[in-house]
C-alpha cells in the first residue's frame, strides 16, 4: 500500500496540482469503491500543516453538527482532529462520537446559558464571540474560558453567516470591553468568506494588532475554512504567522468529508446501478447530464464520472475541485482542454483530433466539491461491474469508508498532533464498531436502491434516507 511518506510542497503552484499529488497519495490497492483509505485524506490535509511545523503548533479541526456520520467523526477523533461545533445538538454528537472537550471550539459567538453550562460540563476549553454583550456573558458564567474574536473581513461575502464576525470598526471596541470585563482572549478566528487572501489575513491583523494594543495575547489564529490549497495563501500565510509572531494555527477543512461527500459518494454508487441494470437489459437507464443552476449539458458518452442522471443532481461542500478535470480527461474522450477561470468555475472544451479545434458548446462545471470529494470521487470511479461485485459477494454496490488506526492520545486544540494511519477493508454488510486495546476500527456502509433515483420525488425520499444512516 502507498504511504504518504512523500515530502509535501510547501506551495502548490495551483489547486490543480495539489488534487493531482493528492490522489497520487491514495493507496495502491484502492481500486473499488468498497475500499477507500479516508485516513489518507486527513494525513494529506495533516502534511500541508505540518509545513508550517517548524515556526508554529497547528491543529485540523472537523465541523461537528447533526448530521455528521459518527463513525468517521470518530475515526478523525483517534487521528488527533479536533473539533467545531454551533448547538446543543452538535455537541452532544461531538462527544459521543469520541471527541472530548478540549479538542473542541464551541464556534458560536450567541451562545444560550444552557450552551454553556453545558460546553463547561463537557470541558470545552475555548469559544468565539463578536460582540461586547457575548464578551460580558463569558466572562460572567463561564471564566477561565480561551475566547477568540470573531471578525469579518471587510466587504466579506460570506458564506452563510453574513450577520456573524465583528467589523474593522468594531474590533477594538468589542476587545476593550472584552478586556475591561476579564476575558481572557487568546487569538482571531476569521469568518469563513470569499475575499481571497489578501482580506482575510488584513482582517486577522487588524484585531491582533488591536488586541495587543490593550493587553490580550492574540497567539492563536483560525482562518477557518478559507485555507484554500493555493500558492496564494500559503505566501501570504507564512509570512503573516512569522510577522505577527502566532504560536498556533487551526484550520477547519472536513465540512464535506463528514457529512456531503457521503451523499455524493452514496449517489454515484446508485447511478452506478442504475447503469449495470441498463448493460443488462434493464430500461432504467437515462441520458446523463451534469446540472448548473437550470441549465445542462450531456453526450460525453465516454465519461463514466457522471454528475447527474434524470432529475438527480449532486451539489457538495466546498468551492472549487479542478482535481475532477485530470480525472476527466481519463475518462471522458471527448475532453483534451481545460481551463481554470480562477473563480472556482472550470471551463472544458470538446476537441476533435487537433487541440486547436474546439468543438462547439463551451461547459461551465460550476461543481461545489472540495477535495474530501475529490478523493471520494476518484475512488468511486473506479466502480466494479456488477458481475465483479457478485463474484466477491457483494450482490448490491454499497459505498463503505473503513479506517482502521493506531490509538493515538488525542492532543487539545492549539497544540498540535499526529496522524499515524493504515487501511484494509474486509467485507461488511452492515455499520459496526469495535474497539480493541491498541487499535479501532469505524465502518460506515450506506446503501441505496437504484428505483430511489429517477424523479425528484423518488429523490427526496432517498435524501431522508441517507440523512436517517447519518444521524443514527
Amino acid at each position: 500500500m502507498k504511504t504518504l511518506d512523500q515530502p509535501m510542497p510547501r506551495v502548490f503552484a495551483s489547486q490543480i496540482e495539489a488534487c493531482a499529488w493528492l490522489s497520487d497519495q491514495l493507496p495502491a490497492d484502492c481500486q473499488s469503491a468498497s475500499l477507500l483509505d479516508l485516513a489518507a485524506l486527513w494525513r494529506a490535509r495533516a502534511s500541508l500543516l505540518a509545513s508550517y511545523g517548524d515556526i508554529v503548533a497547528t491543529k485540523l479541526t472537523t465541523r461537528i453538527d447533526a448530521h455528521a456520520a459518527s463513525g468517521l467523526t470518530g475515526a478523525l477523533a483517534q487521528l488527533g482532529c479536533g473539533g467545531r461545533v454551533r448547538a446543543r445538538n452538535d455537541l452532544t454528537s461531538a462527544i459521543s462520537s469520541g471527541l472530548t472537550g478540549p479538542n473542541l471550539l464551541l464556534d458560536n459567538p450567541c451562545k444560550t446559558r444552557s450552551l454553556i453550562n453545558l460546553a463547561k460540563r463537557h470541558s470545552v476549553a475555548m469559544t468565539t464571540f463578536d460582540n461586547e454583550t457575548e464578551a460580558a456573558r463569558l466572562a460572567e458564567q463561564w471564566p477561565g474560558v480561551s475566547a477568540l474574536l470573531l471578525v469579518r473581513p471587510e466587504g466579506a461575502d460570506s458564506l452563510g453567516d453574513a450577520t456573524l464576525g465583528a467589523e474593522p470598526g468594531t474590533v477594538a471596541s468589542v476587545l476593550a470591553a472584552a478586556k475591561s470585563f476579564g476575558l481572557n482572549v487568546v487569538g482571531v478566528s476569521v469568518v469563513d468568506c470569499a475575499v481571497g487572501a489578501a482580506g482575510v489575513l488584513e482582517s486577522a491583523r487588524v484585531a491582533i494588532s488591536a488586541g495587543r494594543l490593550l493587553g490580550h495575547r492574540m497567539s492563536l489564529l483560525d482562518i477557518g475554512t478559507n485555507s484554500f490549497l493555493t500558492a496564494e495563501l500559503n505566501y501570504q500565510l507564512f509570512e503573516f504567522i512569522v510577522d505577527n509572531k502566532i504560536d498556533a494555527l487551526m484550520t477547519d477543512s472536513t465540512d464535506a468529508l463528514l457529512s456531503r461527500s457521503i451523499v455524493l459518494a452514496t449517489r454515484l454508487v446508485a447511478k452506478q446501478r442504475i447503469e449495470d441494470d441498463a448493460e443488462n437489459g434493464n430500461s432504467n437507464k437515462g441520458d446523463w447530464r451534469c446540472t448548473v443552476g437550470d441549465s445542462a449539458f450531456g453526450g460525453f458518452s465516454g465519461w463514466r464520472l457522471q454528475v447527474g442522471i434524470d432529475n438527480v443532481s449532486m451539489s457538495v461542500a466546498a468551492p472549487e475541485l479542478l482535481g475532477v478535470v485530470r480525472s476527466a480527461s481519463d475518462f471522458c474522450d471527448a475532453a483534451a482542454s481545460v481551463e481554470s477561470d480562477g473563480g472556482g468555475n472550470v471551463w472544458m472544451y470538446g476537441v476533435t483530433d487537433s487541440t486547436e479545434d474546439r468543438l462547439g458548446c463551451l461547459r461551465q462545471f460550476g461543481l461545489d466539491c472540495d477535495i474530501g470529494d475529490w478523493l471520494l470521487w476518484s475512488g468511486l470511479g473506479a466502480q466494479d461491474s456488477r458481475a465483479a461485485r457478485k463474484a466477491n459477494g457483494l450482490a448490491e454496490p454499497e459505498f463503505r469508508c473503513f479506517l482502521q488506526s493506531g490509538r493515538e492520545p488525542t492532543a487539545p486544540i492549539g497544540s498540535g498532533g499526529s496522524a499515524k494511519a493504515s487501511s484494509s477493508a474486509p467485507a461488511v454488510r452492515s455499520r459496526c464498531r469495535t474497539r480493541h486495546s491498541s487499535s479501532c476500527c469505524y465502518s460506515e456502509t450506506v446503501s441505496i436502491n437504484a428505483s430511489s433515483v429517477g424523479s425528484g420525488e423518488q429523490s427526496s425520499t432517498a435524501d431522508r434516507e441517507i440523512c436517517s444512516v447519518m444521524l443514527s
